[in-house]
């Protein structure tokens, strides 16, 4: 009877170690997630508004976008920025501004696009603006876990058929490494997202 209690007490302490650990390890997984809000992408943009601001460089004009850059991981991201007043945003980011076109349903984000046939009194094709850059010098702004900065663009960089697309670096990655490469991570925001009056 004695020997029957022992084993009866060890099976349930077994049991209990077991519920603690698995309970333990559920727990470690969802502090794990790299993600802070679980409906949202890792790092996105959403419209914040438009409005006129005085152009930031020669061949602007005076119609702006402002937009909201969320960084929604438990990490630190840096990109390229460049200081600017209050009234453009909390920072310039360094972007690209690249044409797509739908081809066979899917979405082309090249700066290319591809010939069309020629038509009697065809305009010519519109020029893509040249985006924000500060030629081979990087300021890198970090951007906290679950922080968010807003920027301005001017509207001709969102418009019919473009976005913008700029190159960001999580923390998780050893830029440093031996072999010198790491992947690479861009993010990009399209005329398409805008709000339909917007666009």
């Amino acid at each position: 009877m004695a020997m029957k209690k022992l084993i009866h007490s060890v099976l349930v302490s077994l049991l209990c170690l077991t519920t603690a650990s698995g309970s333990q390890q559920s727990s470690q997984n969802k502090s794990c997630s790299i993600l802070i809000r679980k409906d949202r992408p890792s790092l996105y943009i959403e419209f914040e508004r438009s409005g006129k601001a005085p152009p930031l460089f020669e061949g602007e004009k005076e119609e702006r976008i402002w937009l909201r850059l969320y960084n929604n991981t438990q990490w630190v991201i840096e990109f390229c920025s460049f200081s600017v007043k209050d009234h453009y945003g909390g920072i310039g980011i360094v972007h690209e501004v690249r044409r797509y076109q739908t081809s066979f349903g899917r979405i082309d984000g090249s700066t290319e696009t591809a010939p069309l046939p020629k038509e009697r009194n065809q305009e010519e094709p519109v020029r893509t603006p040249q985006g924000y850059s500060t030629s081979d010098t990087c300021t890198p702004y970090s951007l906290g876990s679950g922080k968010s900065v807003i920027f301005s663009i001017p509207r001709e960089h969102l418009g019919k058929n473009l976005h913008i697309v700029f190159e960001y670096w999580p923390e998780w990655e050893n830029r440093d490494n031996e072999l010198a490469n790491s992947p690479q991570y861009y993010l990009t925001f399209s005329n398409q997202i805008l709000p339909s009056s917007e666009r």
